[in-house]
């Protein structure tokens, strides 16, 4: 055999063992990524059901260690727990240590991470790290968490108005939605240094000024989608079985008042205390008759401070159509101490006009509002909730309002938890 022939033979062969060791290295590089997939896979589910189950947790009106325990507990049962499989480790925290939820309690967040051996990478290193997480909480309705909606959606100018050169708003682990198409929707008063009006995030479907949206923080998003009344399928208490009174003059005592149908409504005046019985109470006004009214420093308050009730402002021939309603005026300077049911139907509604009802309402918030904890929801048309601070306050209450001003050089601030208002529901965030 010729010298030319062997080494065009030693060339194939070095052809031949290069071109195997190529499938060799495409094949160990599958199999590792492969098992690196599905190590992540699997971890991603296991992070997934427990952050889901510590929501529910949350949901159902447990603590941060009780959605700590579910956590962990559906994460084991997945297949992930610290120290199983070697090398494991699984971080739960409630609030979340890290992410767009960082620090709000209403949300579970699962790290999952593993070492997972590999066979080409292991001659770069023996085992490979890879990270899941995931995070749950409780959110409204419709994947949003509002903390103010204000639901006119004509091209209405100012429908959400702070009309003191001092008057900030400040919103708490959520957002505000205006659905004004106006270029003008929210209106800020020039005056003290801003941020004005802050939230999670703030979403106009219209515009503002230049000079209102440098008092915003975040800066808004304008031309945002019209966001539907999440409330506006719920249907109207029912008045079948429920006791019924007359209108209710609480002038200066203390009166206790049981759930049923008040009609001519609820006037607390002179120094009057009405304390409310957990369950729903209807107000049917109408011309001169109540609605809910206070005056000078009466008060209203629980009977007990786990009572929880529902405030329903109709016309005086409820649930007939075609009549008046009274007005809703708490403009006394007295304690507030009111919470929404945390259950059943109306689970998170604290005040609700019917939508028949287009007289607008006012409250004036004082350093007395102990605790007003759930969902306003005021959405008939033309209305508007006029909220005077006489006070700097933090309120638990969300806002869904047709049009809403906001008055005084005062700080009102809106805690929103999703356990404690309306439509609430655990979702998967991240």
């Amino acid at each position: 055999m010729s010298g030319a022939a062997r080494d065009d033979r030693g060339q194939v062969l070095a052809l031949v063992g290069l071109f195997l060791a190529t499938i060799l290295l495409g094949l160990g590089l599958s199999v590792d990524v492969g098992q690196l997939l599905a190590a992540r896979r699997a971890g991603q589910g296991a992070a997934d059901a427990g952050a889901w189950a510590g929501a529910v947790r949350l949901y159902n009106g447990g603590t941060a260690a009780q959605a700590i325990a579910a956590a962990t507990t559906d994460t084991t049962a997945n297949g992930f727990a610290t120290g199983s499989p070697s090398g494991t480790t699984v971080t739960v925290s409630s609030p979340p240590a890290s992410g767009a939820y960082s620090g709000n309690a209403s949300y579970v967040e699962v790290v999952v991470t593993q070492q997972v051996p590999t066979t080409f990478f292991r001659a770069v290193r023996a085992l490979t790290t890879v990270t899941t997480r995931a995070v749950a909480g409780v959110r409204g309705s419709g994947g949003t968490l509002d903390g103010i909606l204000v639901l006119d959606g004509s091209a209405a100018t100012s429908v959400l108005n702070l009309s003191s050169s001092g008057t900030t708003v400040v919103v708490n682990y959520g957002s505000v939605q205006v659905n004004s198409r106006s270029s003008t929707s929210v209106a800020i008063k020039a005056g003290a240094a801003g941020p004005r009006l802050s939230a999670t995030a703030i979403r106009l479907r219209g515009d503002a000024s230049a000079a209102a949206k440098a008092l915003m923080s975040p800066a808004p998003s304008t031309g945002a989608a019209l966001e539907a009344d999440p409330i506006a399928a719920l249907a109207k208490p029912s008045t079948g079985g429920l006791s019924v009174f007359g209108a209710q003059d609480v002038n200066g005592v203390t009166t206790t008042l049981s759930p049923g149908i008040y009609n001519g409504g609820i006037r607390v005046r002179n120094g009057g205390t009405a304390r409310f019985q957990a369950g729903v109470y209807i107000l049917r006004g109408g011309g001169s008759d109540y609605g809910l009214t206070t005056s000078g420093t009466s008060s209203l308050t629980r009977v007990n401070p786990w009572d929880g009730v529902l405030l329903f402002n109709t016309n005086s021939t409820y649930p007939a159509a075609g009549s008046t309603c009274g007005p809703i005026s708490m403009a006394a300077t007295g304690t507030v101490d009111l919470a929404a049911p945390a259950s059943g139907t109306y689970d998170g509604l604290l005040l609700w006009q019917d939508p028949n009802c287009t007289g607008d309402q006012e409250m004036t918030v004082t350093s007395s509002w102990t605790s007003f904890v759930g969902t306003v929801y005021l959405p008939g048309s033309g209305s508007r909730l006029t909220m005077t601070l006489n006070n700097s306050v933090a309120l638990g209450a969300q806002l869904v309002v047709f049009r809403l001003t906001v008055v005084n050089s005062q700080t009102l601030t809106l805690n929103i938890s999703p356990t404690r208002i309306f439509g609430k529901t655990p979702t998967l965030v991240e």
